[in-house]
């Protein structure tokens, strides 16, 4: 039995190492297609620049490696999954599917708002610096480097990602009973502080992109207090009618 699972680790390790070379030879293939999807949030008429002779190709290996880490931090965690899945309990293999499909759902809602809403209003907020008017005192205009770009997209992506996966730390917290509905209930209002304070970090200093970035996570923890103290009302009514 020992051996097997040594077997299976092993198996899985190599499948790993596999996904992540050929991912680094898709990607760098498609690089340039996934830099066009990076930078189309910003409109048809931007464009990027390098001024170093080795910039441009470096910028690429940089988006190659960041995109094969992504994909191979879940080809890893869906492994790491099925290794363990066949030796939980029932009502573990239940709570893992409740956390998969809350990760995956504030994911997908997370990279929409930072792909539709957070990109476009943080190059546009950065851009009303620019002065190319005949009234202006000093013509400034700006000329965005590709590697500057893609460290300002990634920055953004990580932390609104992070950002957007507090409710699944949520539903942790409340199946391990670390904190009761009561307090839940008592720390609303430090919760809304704490999830527009998290959006202004995660997004540009536009008030209407911060409450967009919370809105999702406060509609969530509200939803939830709701479904918890429904839950709590039933049990206490069950226990009255016995």
């Amino acid at each position: 039995m020992f051996l097997s699972h040594i077997f299976e680790i092993k198996k899985r390790l190599l499948f790993i190492l596999g996904a992540l070379v050929l991912n680094f030879i898709i990607f760098y293939y498609y690089s340039e297609e996934i830099l066009y999807l990076i930078v189309s949030p910003l409109g048809v008429d931007k464009y990027l620049i390098f001024t170093n002779i080795t910039e441009a190709f470096f910028s690429y290996i940089n988006l190659v490696i960041y995109s094969n880490l992504i994909i191979l931090t879940f080809i890893s965690f869906y492994h790491l999954i099925s290794f363990l899945y066949p030796g939980l309990y029932k009502k573990e293999k239940k709570q893992i599917r409740i956390y998969l499909l809350i990760f995956f759902f504030f994911f997908i809602i997370g990279n929409i708002v930072i792909y539709t809403i957070i990109i476009p209003s943080a190059w546009s907020f950065f851009l009303t610096f620019e002065t190319t008017n005949l009234d202006s005192f000093l013509n400034i205009h700006l000329e965005a480097k590709i590697n500057e770009y893609l460290d300002l997209f990634l920055i953004v992506f990580l932390l609104s990602n992070l950002f957007f996966q507090l409710p699944l730390l949520l539903v942790l917290i409340i199946s391990l009973n670390l904190i009761p509905i009561k307090k839940l209930i008592n720390y609303r209002k430090p919760f809304f502080l704490l999830s527009l304070i998290l959006a202004a970090i995660c997004s540009p200093p536009d008030i209407l992109s911060q409450i967009i970035l919370a809105a999702p996570i406060i509609i969530f923890y509200e939803s939830l207090l709701f479904l918890l103290i429904l839950k709590d009302n039933y049990k206490r009514y069950n226990l009255i009618t016995k």
